[in-house]
């Protein structure tokens, strides 16, 4: 579907080259890249607004598992975590000049009493070339990512596992105490379309 607007608008002899709409590669490039930076502003409010009593650091099994979901049910955000920068790439110095604003909102809204702050920190630095209040890793960020990738694969919660893998690098061979890996978790418990992910992000069976 994103391939064929992407034909609808550039085709040199479609009906938007002759139309008071005509789009140049770079303005379909900056508007993609700005609906995905409004989009991840209002996920990151979102998030914040459904999880304003405690920190991440006091959350229980219960508030893993809620997050979870709200993730799953956030699809694009795969998109954006995943394309964004490509578009951010193509674009011209003035171009991207004009979306440091909505960057700076990003930043603004990613504070670290919101579970957005520890599911974007690493993301943000790498994509967007931002640093958020603590640039390293604090344990409980690690601990965060640990349980969304654990509680993500146990409950076959494939979009929100999309999400997690496009946020963040995870060891995902990594053992758990009891010797199993995230592929073991997932075939165990059937999740087939957990299983191809994994596989797809170079996971390996492990006897």
């Amino acid at each position: 579907m994103h391939q064929t607007v992407c034909e609808f608008f550039l085709r040199q002899d479609g009906p938007v080259t002759v139309s008071m709409f005509r789009m140049d590669r770079q303005d379909a490039h900056t508007r993609i890249a700005v609906t995905c930076l409004r989009y991840l502003i209002f996920c990151v409010s979102c998030s914040a607004a459904q999880y304003p009593v405690s920190t991440v650091e006091s959350w229980t099994s219960t508030d893993f598992k809620a997050y979870i979901h709200y993730l799953d049910s956030r699809p694009l955000l795969f998109y954006v975590l995943r394309h964004l920068k490509d578009h951010i790439k193509q674009l011209h110095p003035p171009r991207v000049a004009a979306l440091h604003e909505l960057i700076a909102s990003l930043i603004r809204a990613s504070t670290p009493d919101n579970p957005a702050f520890h599911l974007l920190q690493l993301w943000i630095s790498s994509a967007l070339d931002r640093t958020l209040a603590m640039p390293e890793p604090t344990r409980v960020a690690i601990r965060f990512r640990n349980n969304m990738v654990r509680l993500g694969t146990n409950m076959g919660y494939h979009h929100a596992m999309e999400i997690i893998l496009a946020a963040y690098d995870v060891n995902i061979d990594a053992k758990d105490r009891y010797g199993s890996t995230l592929l073991h978790r997932a075939a165990e418990k059937g999740h087939q379309a957990i299983v191809r992910l994994l596989l797809d992000h170079g996971s390996t069976i492990v006897d």
